[in-house]
């Protein structure tokens, strides 16, 4: 505290103080002024669209009508869930190839997101126009498609994903066409890693494959990486070719 003796002297002090306080005043690290940066930004933008009106948007199309259009271009070429008992019939269980588990595996995972979403956007038709009733979970699901969030009832199903609606539904459906050429074509040569659901078990995956053709431990297994220029042709005799890492 400064060591001054008028009230006066008291505000001027205070004046000089800067408006921004730095974290470490707090015993935190900079980085905390990005959480705080980001907490409220959405706080404000959360309350502008708590505010704003959901009736008729710039073009004076109704909540509905864009809701109608939105759901009908997501769903219009959205693909079904996977028959994951008939792909293991091309892709059984094997000693010699974890990739079969681990493509079902998948599979199996992006089910259950599959299903969530083309159950939600068809009742959300539904309720609408007045068929069935729009529960809560429903009418979250509205108005977060409505301002181009992904719904929390597809995240409770979901990868972890920070993208809005548009590059969302994008990256899923670029996700789906991934793992369905593997089905359709067999295993791809390079592997997008960043498109697994669980990207663990792609990696474990890997190191098993090695382990059972070599008879080694499992454990005493690292992973070495080279970087190459060329797109390769042809799967690598051990371990795997990928892209899409983020450094």
């Amino acid at each position: 505290m400064p060591k001054l003796n008028t009230h006066q002297e008291y505000i001027d002090h205070i004046q000089t103080l800067p408006h921004l306080i730095h974290p470490n005043v707090f015993g935190f690290h900079s980085n905390a002024d990005i959480t705080k940066d980001i907490n409220e930004t959405n706080l404000l933008l959360d309350s502008i669209l708590l505010c704003s009106s959901e009736s008729s948007s710039g073009e004076g199309q109704s909540l509905e009508s864009l809701l109608e259009k939105l759901v009908q271009s997501i769903l219009g070429d959205f693909p079904e869930a996977y028959d994951v008992a008939e792909i293991m019939k091309i892709y059984p269980v094997s000693y010699n190839e974890s990739m079969n588990t681990v493509l079902t595996q998948e599979l199996q995972r992006f089910n259950g997101l599959i299903k969530i979403v083309r159950s939600s956007l068809k009742d959300l038709k539904l309720a609408m126009v007045g068929k069935i009733v729009m529960n809560p979970s429903l009418e979250a699901a509205s108005k977060s498609l409505f301002n181009g969030r992904v719904p929390d009832l597809w995240m409770s199903k979901s990868y972890p994903s920070l993208k809005p609606l548009g590059s969302y539904v994008a990256d899923l459906k670029a996700r789906l066409t991934f793992f369905q050429r593997w089905i359709d074509v067999g295993y791809p040569v390079v592997f997008w890693i960043s498109g697994f659901f669980f990207t663990q078990s792609f990696l474990t995956g890997v190191l098993q494959n090695f382990a059972r053709k070599y008879t080694i431990p499992i454990d005493e297994i690292v992973y070495d990486f080279e970087f190459i220029k060329d797109a390769p042709d042809m799967k690598p005799e051990d371990g795997a070719y990928a892209d899409g890492l983020f450094l």
